[in-house]
């Protein structure tokens, strides 16, 4: 089967891991989402977020049309058969495995994994591409991608020597040395750029995801939203353990806002957005 292009939707996403699917084998065609509203969801529209741009308001964007449709579609991932259940996700926990191994074992076609993990395929002599997270329509893409963040202790006894380090460390000297003895991948393009496996598929690949916009923009202008998110995980549970029919979600994103709201406000107080 050839592989996914950049171009692929979350439809497709779908059927091709139905495909490459094998669940008597326990070879799986995807993996089990972490949490909502990161790339899949934001690539559904603008108004699939926890709240509103200004931080004021959960209703018509918990349960935005946008939001249901990447819930539903969610619950059509788990109940295709194609990713482990909860309970073999518990079993392989105990065994300290996770989707980059089950991943590098050939027994998960698709997963999202990060640069150090794609460094240990690539020495493992693994087969593999890299494609953008699928999207919807015509809405802007998004990628699940962050940066180091790096300070200076206010209690510092040397403060000049460490603004020293850290013009360094962040500058493209610094970046290019975590570059070459490290699994970063910099921020800065023309550091970036210098790579040794540059002109390789997955390097090129691999960067051309990260022009996508990335999750971490928003998440970072709204850092009351790790509140809001932890307050309606319910909803998430349920449709991971199959105790919820699809016509229901909508009523419990309903039900929701409310408790949302009152956890926005009050996340507010402290953290402003």
């Amino acid at each position: 089967m050839a592989y996914p292009t950049n171009d692929w939707t979350t439809d497709e996403y779908l059927e091709i891991a139905k495909k490459v699917a094998n669940p008597a084998k326990k070879v799986w065609g995807a993996e089990i989402l972490t949490r909502p509203f990161r790339a899949i969801w934001f690539n559904h529209g603008e108004n699939a977020r926890l709240y509103s741009p200004d931080s004021t308001k959960v209703d018509g964007y918990l349960n935005s049309p946008e939001s249901l449709a990447a819930y539903e579609w969610f619950y059509d991932l788990m109940r295709s058969g194609v990713t482990p259940t909860v309970s073999d996700m518990a079993t392989l926990s105990t065994e300290n495995t996770g989707p980059i191994d089950l991943f590098m074992a050939n027994r998960l076609a698709m997963a999202t994994l990060n640069q150090g993990h794609m460094l240990n395929a690539v020495k493992a002599g693994k087969n593999f591409g890299v494609v953008r997270e699928p999207g919807v329509g015509d809405n802007p893409r998004h990628v699940n991608a962050w940066s180091l963040l790096v300070g200076i202790w206010e209690g510092s006894q040397h403060p000049e020597e460490a603004w020293t380090f850290l013009k360094w460390y962040v500058g493209p000297e610094g970046q290019k040395f975590l570059m070459d003895n490290a699994n970063l991948f910099p921020s800065i393009d023309s550091v970036a750029k210098q790579y040794k496996d540059a002109d390789k598929d997955y390097v090129k690949g691999f960067l051309e995801v990260l022009n996508d916009t990335q999750v971490a923009i928003w998440r970072g202008a709204h850092p009351s939203g790790t509140k809001v998110e932890a307050s309606i995980t319910d909803l998430w549970d349920k449709i991971k353990l199959g105790l919820i029919t699809k016509d229901q979600i909508k009523g419990e994103l309903n039900a929701l806002v409310p408790k949302a709201q009152a956890v926005l406000d009050e996340a507010k107080k402290t953290l402003l957005y």
